[in-house]
């Protein structure tokens, strides 16, 4: 896998201004591993695929994280080789309304072996209206590209990412205009390759 690509979309550049909404498919059009049941429980990493443990191994290398929001998305890439990952960019969302074009230009420079989205699910670990709209943007990413999207619970990654951004140095100016979105991705995919040591092995 070696060094890190440099951009974020079309030809390196950021996607600053990609327009994503929530939007559950069949099994993956790009890759050529064998179909198996996930026993995954509810909330927990679940795939919009049905590719269980042994696909998992056998395919992930590169990895994208997402932290979705109605008016901004997180961004986050990983490498299963190392287990690390780090933020990438923040894309612009207008009320979930996609640019479908630029998702897929994103797509189509990293290519991804899987794409992990936080669910924002509420304290007491019940679904809430914003996991529920994640979870629909995971079976749209699913059913329109083909790649894998695996769900994570992503309870307080906000928090831990303003946490983050002000021991960086502080907070200058609001969120809305200092984001911690890419932040909050690379913080969910790493919480998902924590729980997938077993990656590293591969």
């Amino acid at each position: 896998m070696g060094r890190w690509p440099t951009g974020c979309g079309n030809g390196g550049q950021c996607l600053a201004d990609l327009l994503v909404r929530p939007g559950h498919s069949v099994r993956c059009r790009q890759r050529s591993a064998p179909r198996c049941r996930s026993q995954t429980p509810r909330h927990q990493s679940r795939p919009y695929l049905d590719s269980g443990r042994a696909c998992l191994m056998a395919a992930l290398r590169l990895l994208l994280g997402i932290d979705y929001g109605t008016k901004q998305i997180g961004v986050a890439v990983g490498q299963a080789i190392t287990g690390q990952a780090r933020e990438l960019c923040t894309l612009k969302a207008q009320n979930g309304v996609p640019d479908w074009d630029k998702v897929q230009a994103l797509i189509n420079e990293w290519k991804p072996d899987a794409i992990v989205v936080g669910l924002p699910l509420n304290m007491d670990g019940t679904p809430s209206e914003m996991s529920a709209r994640a979870e629909k943007f995971s079976r749209k990413l699913n059913g329109r590209f083909g790649v894998t999207v695996y769900t994570h619970d992503e309870r307080l990654t906000t928090f831990e990412a303003k946490g983050e951004r002000m021991a960086r140095g502080g907070q200058k100016g609001s969120y809305r205009d200092n984001p911690v979105d890419a932040i909050a991705a690379a913080l969910l995919l790493q919480g998902w390759l924590d729980e997938h040591p077993e990656l590293l092995n591969v």
